[in-house]
């Protein structure tokens, strides 16, 4: 994604507390899906948790939600200029990342996985060896509307409450159709909130949601 992270020591002592709760047997392959709006901390909560199982001897992989759009930052950008009905999951191949989850539980050695360079403007594919690797880590703001998934994560923030951190990013510019889309984004995300088994909130704290 070519945009360093902040992972401070607050996102890692969620990440142990984390591990605690998932119920990863040594051996087997699980899912962890990490879900929420942008600025939210779902980058710096997967790659905390890959660390945080690699220190344990778990080898995990983490897939962005941010490749899987079917058009580069700019052109998609642009399209959604044309129509806000490209916002949300007409801009995104959930069915792509949703195969990829799957063929990782089939057992699948090997994923052709997108990457985004925001600098560069495109989405490349990368080979990711799949061989040992026991956790698939995967964030995105739709991340929990994927099926199948074993634990759910979702960082409650919303994006008025993440516009400071947004703004710091590089390849954000901030723009008020740049908050339109993101209030777009506050409403899909909302309703994938009850498909979630955990939450991580501002301090970083983490919180069973308790099963409906």
């Amino acid at each position: 994604m070519n945009e360093p992270l902040h992972i401070g020591s607050d996102v890692h002592q969620a990440a142990e507390q984390l591990l605690e709760v998932v119920p990863h047997q040594a051996g087997t392959r699980t899912v962890i899906a990490v879900g929420g709006e942008s600025g939210s901390g779902k980058s710096t909560t997967a790659i905390a948790l890959r660390t945080t199982f690699l220190n344990r001897g778990i080898s995990s992989v983490v897939l962005h939600l941010d490749g899987y759009f079917k058009l580069p930052p700019r052109e998609n950008h642009l399209e959604r200029t044309k129509s806000k009905d490209w916002i949300g999951f007409s801009e995104v191949r959930l069915d792509h990342l949703q195969a990829h989850l799957d063929a990782f539980k089939s057992g699948a050695q090997s994923l052709s996985v997108p990457i985004v360079d925001y600098l560069a403007n495109r989405i490349d594919d990368r080979e990711v060896p799949l061989n040992g690797v026991e956790v698939l880590i995967i964030e995105g703001t739709y991340a929990l509307y994927l099926e199948h998934f074993d634990v759910g994560i979702l960082m409650p923030r919303d994006y008025t409450q993440t516009q400071r951190v947004r703004q710091a990013r590089t390849r954000e510019t901030y723009s008020p159709f740049v908050e339109e889309v993101l209030a777009i984004e506050h409403q899909l995300v909302r309703n994938s909130h009850s498909r979630a088994h955990w939450r991580v909130d501002d301090l970083f704290n983490v919180q069973a949601i308790p099963s409906t």
